[in-house]
């Protein structure tokens, strides 16, 4: 029986594989590395708006029909606070939001670490009430959340415990989910290498600048007044059609700060049960001056 044939080893010349291994060897070292690095990088992707085509009707237009496929978010958050006259320890909860025609409803639940309830925050529009459990205080910055009952004291956001900047966080749901261009307001397109700035304005003052990715317009950040938002972007390994949504929110006002972490995004659920308003039970009542005052 014939013996098979010997599959050839080496088809370089006799006494040259010695040398030359090492060189292969490090070559398919740097192939491996380069596809693993390739893999992980973010990869380069082509403008959404060519840099020809860009101005600020068109970054608004496109901000608003991005953010329009957006009809209700639910999410699990962490918040952990800075810069408050006493530490706060992280609080971990959840995150709804619905659109309901031309305005948000949100609602956040928070716990502290061992699982009491820390505070529960909703919101219709531009009203909102705040209950702290553990304190049994009830915050609201519109009289008729009151449901009839007279509050004790007349505050501000800022003294109301845990200090959450909600107006703040409650306008940049409004961007995310684009309610853009805003009644009245003007916009202006600055452009620089490593970003992109929408300028708004209202009857000639300038409201806030929208920081933008020059190439996917993720958010970066925000500024209005002396507040400052900064945004941190979804996956970019393998992101999906709403990976533009940020992952993180920090929020920075008058010398305090609340980042948001936000992870198991459902987008669009088919289940929004509604976010309704609740009466204050024996909390106690504080209301909230709203800035500027409420339609």
């Amino acid at each position: 029986m014939a013996k098979p044939e010997r599959a050839a080893t080496n088809l370089l010349p006799r006494g040259t594989a010695h040398r030359v291994s090492p060189y292969l060897y490090l070559a398919a070292v740097l192939w491996g590395l380069s596809l693993l690095l390739t893999d992980c990088a973010p990869r380069r992707v082509a403008p959404v708006i060519p840099p020809e085509e860009l101005s600020a009707e068109r970054v608004v237009d496109y901000l608003s029909r991005r953010g329009g496929t957006l009809e209700a978010l639910e999410a699990r958050v962490e918040l952990q606070s800075f810069g408050l006259s006493q530490p706060a320890p992280k609080l971990v909860g959840g995150l709804r939001i619905l659109r309901q025609e031309d305005e948000l409803h949100l609602e956040v639940q928070a716990y502290l670490p061992l699982g009491a309830p820390a505070f529960d925050l909703i919101a219709q529009g531009p009203r909102y009430q705040l209950f702290l459990p553990s304190e049994k205080r009830y915050y609201a910055n519109s009289p008729d959340l009151f449901f009839g009952r007279v509050p004790a004291e007349v505050v501000t956001e800022e003294t109301a415990t845990y200090g959450f900047p909600t107006e703040l966080f409650y306008d940049q749901l409004g961007l995310i989910f684009g309610q853009l261009p805003l009644s009245g307001a003007e916009y202006q397109l600055v452009q620089t290498r490593e970003q992109l700035i929408l300028e708004e304005y209202r009857e000639g003052a300038l409201l806030r600048r929208i920081f933008l990715d020059p190439r996917s317009l993720y958010f970066q950040g925000l500024e209005a007044g002396e507040a400052r938002v900064e945004f941190s972007p979804g996956p970019r390994r393998r992101p999906d059609a709403f990976a533009w949504i940020p992952r993180q929110i920090t929020l920075l006002q008058q010398g305090v700060g609340f980042q948001l972490t936000l992870s198991q995004l459902q987008v669009n659920p088919p289940a929004r049960p509604a976010i309704l308003f609740r009466e204050p039970g024996d909390f106690k009542l504080y209301l909230i001056e709203p800035k500027p005052p409420l339609p």
